[in-house]
């Protein structure tokens, strides 16, 4: 019985409401947590930072925002799509989020479908806003229909490429949700199983093991969302699809 209630454990949110207005309490309460952790420590980094002779802290902040500088300009070139105070932010809460679940007592909110489904729409959401400004409204439409062959084949693909476009974000959520919940469940099957050695178990390889998907997931996730914007507004590739008129002659 006490296997089958921790191993459920990750599955269970308490709610307040019901049906479609219902909110999973755990998840609220830890994704403010998380919000407010990220708000302090950038006030606190702020506050200290020193030109010349950074601290600990401000050093490896400093890191990651120039690794995810550095794959932005990588994946964008020169275009001028301002997406780099966003992609932090949104790495280092789905960070935190994923880490958050190793405290006794708490849940990651990346462990709620919910959460994952919000970050990955806004995500997309944020490719087609992006879209729409570098090709312009008629240009967005359009490119859907580029693709080089007979009208009826451009048609099909075109359809086919907006159908892809209402399924990303529910991959991008899946993906981020599986993982995360996962290893929760697992953490919480190897508790039971392992009995006493688990504090060992837990300090010697399963949280480092933890932290390390839980960067690699985070990665994944600001990875793909800058390669979709890149897709989202290479309008160069737009005009090499697009057939001249000597071709349709």
């Amino acid at each position: 019985m006490l296997a089958a209630e921790v191993s459920n454990e990750p599955l269970v949110h308490p709610l307040l409401g019901h049906g479609f207005i219902a909110i999973n309490v755990d998840t609220a309460r830890n994704s403010l947590i998380v919000a407010a952790i990220l708000v302090i420590v950038g006030v606190v980094v702020r506050r200290q930072s020193r030109p010349g002779r950074p601290g600990g802290l401000q050093n490896l902040l400093e890191y990651f925002v120039d690794a995810i500088r550095g794959l932005v300009r990588q994946t964008l070139g020169d275009r001028p799509i301002r997406i780099l105070p966003i992609v932090i932010t949104m790495f280092a809460f789905i960070f935190l989020s994923n880490l958050i679940g190793l405290i006794p007592g708490f849940k990651s909110p990346t462990n709620d479908v919910n959460t994952t489904v919000a970050l990955a729409f806004f995500a997309i959401g944020l490719v087609h806003v992006f879209s729409v400004r570098a090709r312009g409204p008629v240009g967005y439409l359009k490119h859907y229909f580029s693709m080089v062959g007979n009208p009826i084949g451009r048609v099909l693909l075109g359809v086919l490429e907006i159908f892809q476009e209402f399924v990303k974000p529910f991959t991008l959520a899946l993906r981020l949700y599986f993982n995360i919940f996962v290893g929760e469940l697992l953490l919480a099957v190897i508790l039971v199983l392992l009995g006493i050695a688990s504090p060992i178990f837990n300090g010697l390889f399963w949280i480092p093991f933890s932290v390390f998907i839980g960067l690699i997931q985070a990665f994944i996730f600001v990875m793909l969302t800058i390669s979709y914007i890149n897709q989202g507004t290479d309008v160069h590739h737009d005009d090499a699809e697009e057939p001249s008129p000597s071709a349709a002659h």
